[in-house]
């Protein structure tokens, strides 16, 4: 397996409160997750930065004491556990009030591909030249999809469409969406925050990771939505079985 991320502060923003992590813990285990903070001053900053590293910590400590036969359950005690954090670090500290994060992430674990997440950061799975969206986000423009107000196409430019319903650490507790896949070779999964899919089609990213090399596409896809107008930060993740 192979891993390649970049994160970017965009063209407008002051800081950067996007955060990634990557890791390949052996030769069939692996995992990349993606956080895009919110708050003010760097608020943002540290609850994406505090998730990341504190779901990274716990799967390491589990995997380690081979605590982990039922990955699910893993991902919903990391994201349980980062939450915590989050919210009491914001509870104890006024300057970090109101702060939360999204959360997307992927782990390769003995042939499969878990994936779990909170708020509008995605994660995709392409497979045989066609890609597949893996997450639904959190979202209000996603409620009006669902409802039939609005078309998916519609959703792309609504005055709407960076709020979301759900994120790590605003609340006591969260609750976070799971699925699973069996992988095979050659697939290519892409975790991502809106910074990018706000400017890029998922038949637009299908077809820069199809004509370019892995080890490219993640300074291509970033450049690209810069190009597009980088009003956000841009977070790419990229694994290949």
């Amino acid at each position: 397996m192979k891993v390649h991320s970049k994160t970017d502060i965009g063209l407008v923003r002051k800081s950067n409160q996007d955060f990634v992590i990557n890791k390949i813990f052996s030769n069939n285990i692996a995992w990349s997750i993606v956080c895009d903070g919110m708050g003010g001053a760097k608020a943002g900053d540290i609850a994406s930065k505090t998730a990341a590293t504190k779901i990274s910590e716990f799967f390491e400590f589990s995997i380690e004491k081979e605590t982990t036969d039922d990955i699910r359950q893993l991902h919903l005690e990391a994201i349980k556990y980062a939450n915590k954090v989050i919210f009491q670090n914001a509870s104890n500290d006024k300057e970090l009030a109101g702060m939360g994060t999204t959360v997307v992430v992927s782990m390769i674990h003995e042939g499969y591909l878990h994936t779990s997440h909170v708020g509008d950061s995605r994660a995709y799975l392409i497979r045989n030249g066609i890609i597949k969206q893996l997450t639904i986000d959190h979202s209000v423009v996603q409620e009006m999809i669902k409802n039939g107000e609005i078309t998916e196409n519609e959703a792309q430019t609504h005055p709407r469409k960076n709020l979301i319903t759900k994120a790590l650490g605003v609340n006591k507790t969260v609750t976070c969406d799971y699925n699973r896949t069996k992988v095979q070779k050659d697939d290519i999964i892409m975790l991502c925050t809106d910074g990018l899919t706000n400017y890029l089609t998922s038949q637009e990213i299908q077809k820069i990771l199809l004509e370019n090399t892995l080890e490219n596409v993640v300074d291509i896809l970033v450049s690209r939505a810069k190009d597009l107008g980088g009003n956000d930060n841009i977070t790419v993740s990229v694994i290949e079985i």
